[in-house]
């Protein structure tokens, strides 16, 4: 029993000098290779153990933050990347995140800040996002600044003209709007949101057949809420 008892401490020991002679670059490799292969819960146990050896490193926490988004941890993720900005304060990236988190949280002002920090980092693709932070937060003239921007920046980013589309929508600009929708669909003929708003848009104008076949068209690429209008306004 002696023998027996010494072997598995002999063997634990060998295990554990194993792991702990890992260095962190090694944990942080592996860890990547995790995330290649969507093991995210495998690659947080990687770069958990990357950080354990080396608790200062900002990119480590931004791996590890990344990881426990996309295995929705998305609290845990964004206690990472606060962890980044304090190590690293002109990490951009970490603040586009945060806003992304803060959005999905529907902590609308709060992602709104880390937007815009995002933004005088450099970042700006980060217009759009907080653009549509703003439309949440009803700022609809705000918003349409941002996407304007986003716009200068990249003509045919379909989030950004679609986003600019809203904000002109809830401004009851219903002429500017269709114009946006129209370049949506052009871009993508799927999107079911850019049919859904140019066929309420529409409506507003008196264009009430227009309306409806837009209305009908995002119904049938599965956007249900179209549904509820056709009732209403499509005889």
């Amino acid at each position: 029993m002696k023998t027996k008892t010494i072997t598995l401490i002999g063997t634990f020991i060998f295990l554990s000098s194993l792991t702990f002679s890992q260095t962190a670059e090694e944990f942080l490799n592996n860890g990547n290779k995790k995330v290649e292969q969507k093991d995210f819960s495998g690659a947080i146990l990687e770069f958990t153990n990357a950080i354990k050896l080396s608790p200062n490193s900002h990119e480590y926490y931004s791996k590890r933050g990344y990881a426990k988004m996309y295995a929705q941890d998305i609290l845990g993720s964004r206690e990472d990347y606060r962890k980044v900005v304090e190590l690293n304060p002109g990490e951009s990236g970490a603040y586009f995140n945060l806003g992304n988190i803060e959005h999905y949280l529907e902590n609308y002002q709060e992602s709104i800040s880390f937007f815009t920090k995002a933004i005088e980092l450099g970042d700006n693709f980060s217009y759009m996002c907080r653009g549509n932070s703003k439309l949440k937060m009803k700022d609809f003239a705000g918003a349409l600044l941002d996407f304007n921007k986003a716009i200068e920046l990249t003509p045919n980013d379909e989030d950004a003209i679609i986003g600019r589309g809203e904000a002109y929508y809830e401004l009851e600009d219903y002429t500017k709007a269709i114009i946006d929708f129209d370049k949506v669909i052009q871009i993508n003929s799927k999107n079911k949101m850019a049919y859904f708003f140019r066929g309420v848009s529409s409506y507003f104008l008196g264009e009430t057949e227009k309306s409806c076949k837009d209305l009908y068209l995002s119904r049938d690429l599965g956007f249900e809420n179209a549904t509820n209008i056709i009732s209403k306004i499509c005889k």
